[in-house]
């Protein structure tokens, strides 16, 4: 086992998420929420009619993004830059004006979308190589790439956004080198949080990344 995959499995934070009573409060007022126009074109009238349009989104996205196809750079890039479109993604809204830039490196972007699904890397590995590392593509952020991961694995990994940090603030959440150069490390960290979540709430990643955006968005900075 390499000192990246130790870490991964060992990476286990001793201190609990507090708020745990504000939080669960918090998320029935969310399941209940009318999100109306949410941004990007985007309209629900409930949150799981709109978690429900994410999911589809993620099964034909992460078809399109499979290993088979990164050789047709023409396709990934058609893929990819529709996938950007909240129109199409369902789910983020601010991710075109950024993201687009790495459609001007092909073959990179393809090879990013490779070293995700490579789980010969450990997930610490395969984040710091994407943000820091010589997979790094330009216009693709934390945002994106965390939502690249999510997308083809919405099981396994959450979102790590402006979103997720404004939530985290609010509630009180710190997470230790979050800003710091090792961002597959704080990736780990922060991913651990969301399946924490997930698992008290009763709730898949995709419905906590909603979750994360209602209170970043909708709620005062005052939730006590």
């Amino acid at each position: 086992m390499n000192l990246y995959s130790y870490l991964e499995v060992n990476i286990c934070m001793s201190f609990q998420i507090p708020n745990w009573d504000l939080i669960t409060k918090l998320y029935r007022q969310y399941l209940a929420f009318n999100p109306g126009d949410i941004g990007g074109g985007l309209k629900y009238s409930s949150i799981p009619k709109w978690m429900a349009e994410r999911e589809t989104a993620y099964k034909k996205f992460s078809t399109h993004f499979l290993k088979k196809n990164l050789s047709n750079v023409e396709h990934i890039c058609m893929s990819y830059g529709r996938w950007l479109s909240a129109k199409n993604n369902k789910s983020w809204t601010n991710m075109q004006r950024v993201g687009v830039r790495a459609l001007d490196q092909p073959e990179k972007l393809c090879q990013l979308l490779g070293l995700i699904q490579d789980e010969s890397f450990s997930i610490i590995e395969r984040v710091q190589k994407g943000l820091a590392g010589k997979y790094k593509v330009d216009g693709i952020d934390k945002g994106i790439l965390t939502g690249l991961f999510h997308t083809l694995y919405p099981e396994k990994y959450g979102v790590w956004n402006g979103s997720t940090e404004r939530t985290f603030r609010k509630l009180d959440i710190y997470v230790p080198g979050i800003f710091s150069a090792k961002r597959g490390l704080a990736y780990v960290r922060i991913n651990e949080i969301l399946q924490k979540l997930a698992a008290e709430l009763e709730a898949s990643l995709t419905y906590v990344d909603g979750f994360m955006w209602y209170v970043a968005t909708q709620l005062s900075n005052s939730l006590k």
